[in-house]
């Protein structure tokens, strides 16, 4: 079978869990070879058992999310893959022998053509690079410090570093809630709403403060919404469900836009504030009725 040209990827981010990154190339069914090392105790020549491994990939000729097909191997086929000891994963879906895919299984590249295998050897130097640097960040000794070099792994990068970095954030403390305190005002309806619900984490009376002042300022942004088209309505009826969301986003959905900018703050937020375990009974009858008024 002929090779054709072409290349792919599934990776999703530089993973922090990966003990091996190494470029492979397939000998049998099971078994690869390395090509090339670029972290871990392997070596090139060494075959790897990889019982089950398969290139899956989403299928984009579907409209139906979700759907992966497979991608052939070739003999000139080359895979830049991110592995770790088959014990560190709990999906049986992630392990093939003694070794499993880093992340949820999906960290890995491949080309079809020799010719490209340069651009695998660039991609996994700039992963190793990006590694190295967040773990730098990490390992700082002063928390505020920590914090302040943490923060852009978070957005930077398409947001490849986000799980492990807010996991490395909660686990500062109340060190880590101030300083997301400070940056709330300025961050985007997009970082607030995958942001905001896990809040309660960090322990901090300054952020559970910055957090009521945020659904505030949600409520009256809310209110101002309404008050542009003239009338009082629901969520649902300035944004209809079901209907067609575009990307970037047209004009003429701006107030629909708005809607779900609003709504997905005021969720991601109660569900944050519900972390604080907030016993202020008045502040939270009083916070009940923004999530009514937009409901």
């Amino acid at each position: 079978m002929s090779s054709p040209p072409g290349s792919g990827f599934s990776l999703t981010e530089p993973r922090t869990d990966a003990t091996v990154i190494a470029i492979i190339s397939q000998q049998s069914s099971d078994t690869f070879r390395v090509e090339d090392v670029f972290l871990g105790e392997v070596a090139k020549g060494q075959l790897l058992s990889l019982p089950g491994f398969t290139l899956a990939i989403e299928d984009r000729s579907t409209f139906i999310a979700g759907v992966e097909r497979i991608e052939p191997i070739y003999p000139n086929t080359r895979i830049l893959v991110f592995l770790k000891p088959a014990l560190a994963s709990a999906r049986v879906g992630e392990q093939f022998g003694e070794w499993a895919i880093a992340g949820f299984g999906n960290c890995y590249f491949w080309s079809h053509d020799p010719s490209q295998i340069s651009s695998l050897r660039s991609m996994a130097i700039q992963a190793l690079s990006l590694r190295q640097s967040w773990e730098a960040a990490r390992d700082l000794p002063d928390e505020r410090e920590r914090v302040e070099a943490l923060w852009p792994y978070l957005w930077n990068d398409n947001g490849r570093c986000y799980k492990q970095t807010e996991a490395a954030l909660q686990k500062v403390g109340p060190v880590a809630g101030d300083y997301i305190a400070e940056q709330l005002d300025g961050m985007t309806y997009r970082q607030k709403d995958v942001f905001l619900n896990h809040f309660g984490t960090y322990g901090s009376p300054r952020l559970h403060a910055a957090l009521i002042s945020e659904l505030k300022k949600q409520e009256m942004a809310w209110e101002e919404l309404l008050r542009r088209r003239g009338r009082f309505e629901t969520y649902d009826e300035v944004s209809p469900p079901g209907r067609m969301r575009y990307y970037p986003r047209r004009p003429q959905d701006a107030d629909a836009n708005k809607a779900d900018d609003i709504y997905g703050v005021l969720y991601q937020g109660f569900v944050g504030l519900g972390g604080f375990n907030d016993r202020d009974e008045r502040q939270s009858k009083a916070l009940s009725g923004v999530a009514k008024r937009v409901k």
